[in-house]
């Protein structure tokens, strides 16, 4: 069994910031309790009478990159939707008093979306919710973005970087230059060092075709980089989209191997986790067996459209609301609905679930 991914700043860390979050707004708390005693039992008993307590939220819908794993590279001039506004993603925060956790991530490229994002992420962690973020950092030296997003007190900031070799990383992620990417990451972790900003970042790894025999090689660039939490996302998925189903080659992989290299790096003092995605629930009879996403969490696309779930991000694929005329629905109005209840009904007994759903399961 290969190790989870684990927090940046570690499972104290993460536990003291939802304390915080819970003595900030005691309804969070409430409604947690309540989703564990919905949550841990017989389907046949589920009652889903309690808010969603992580969102993934898009602020933009578009990237600067186009690369070759992922549903961008499908979309028009790699952008799905208009961006969403501050005062959009204000009030889609402040409905849900109830809210834990929130990745402020698109499909796509959020510094795109300029000083709202930063604004954004602010208005998150002022309320004690933990924020996250994912980004390319091809765009970090642009406009002083690494200082803007060190200031924002991320919990965690994901930086995607595929291979230390120049060809295959700018083969992979087409439009970015990999030196310009190391330096950014280079000038990012110098200003927090240099601000006292606790430093923390996680790299992510999509393990495809292109870069799995050069695994060992990348993760001790990593280290030299300053990383100290690395994930690897180990069978990358395919977005729904049948014509990217090539990139998966877990079962190319040597596990025995994988947890070697997670067992050197341990005793290094660097957290090495892998992220799975296919094949990775179970058809059995208990509700933790399956999907959390029906459950707990909403993915928000910048149109306030909503995907089932971060694996799948694009709307056009699949979207578990559709709102009439084009109208704007705010969360909690979709999770409270027939559409949403009879997808959640769908993971609960197995049956009817959506096609793009299937992989995830054994």
């Amino acid at each position: 069994m290969l190790p989870s991914v684990k927090p940046v700043g570690g499972d104290r860390y993460y536990t003291n910031i939802r304390e915080s979050r819970f003595l900030y707004s005691p309804q969070s708390k409430l409604n947690f309790e309540l989703f564990l005693r919905r949550f841990n039992g017989n389907p046949l008993d589920y009652i889903c009478d309690y808010y969603p307590w992580k969102y993934q939220l898009e602020p933009n819908s578009s990237c600067n990159l186009n690369c070759t794993f992922c549903a961008v590279s499908t979309w028009d001039h790699q952008k799905r939707a208009p961006d969403m506004s501050l005062n959009t993603f204000k009030k889609v925060l402040d409905e849900n008093p109830c809210l834990l956790e929130l990745n402020i991530c698109p499909l796509g490229e959020p510094l795109l979306r300029g000083d709202d994002f930063f604004a954004m992420a602010k208005y998150s962690r002022s309320q004690k919710i933990w924020t996250r973020t994912v980004t390319n950092a091809t765009l970090l030296h642009i406009n002083d973005n690494f200082k803007k997003l060190s200031d924002c007190d991320f919990n965690e900031v994901v930086i995607s970087i595929d291979s230390f070799n120049e060809t295959t990383y700018e083969n992979l992620r087409r439009g970015s230059k990999l030196h310009r990417v190391l330096k950014n990451v280079e000038i990012l972790h110098s200003y927090m060092k240099s601000s006292d900003i606790p430093i923390r970042t996680k790299l992510n790894m999509v393990i495809c075709p292109d870069n799995f025999e050069s695994i060992a090689d990348n993760l001790s660039a990593a280290e030299r980089l300053g990383f100290n939490n690395i994930s690897l996302t180990v069978d990358p998925f395919n977005w729904g989209i049948s014509s990217l189903d090539s990139i998966n080659i877990y079962s190319k992989l040597d596990q025995t191997y994988l947890n070697h290299l997670a067992n050197f790096y341990s005793k290094r003092k660097i957290i090495l986790g892998f992220v799975f995605t296919n094949n990775k629930l179970f058809n059995s009879e208990h509700v933790n067996s399956r999907c959390s996403w029906p459950f707990s969490a909403m993915y928000i696309g910048s149109d306030l459209s909503y995907p089932p779930c971060c694996h799948i991000g694009d709307p056009s694929v699949y979207n578990v609301y559709n709102s009439s005329q084009g109208s704007m629905v705010y969360p909690l109005d979709v999770w409270n609905s027939e559409a949403y209840s009879i997808f959640r009904s769908s993971h609960l007994k197995l049956s009817n679930i959506p096609d793009v759903c299937k992989p995830c399961y054994k």
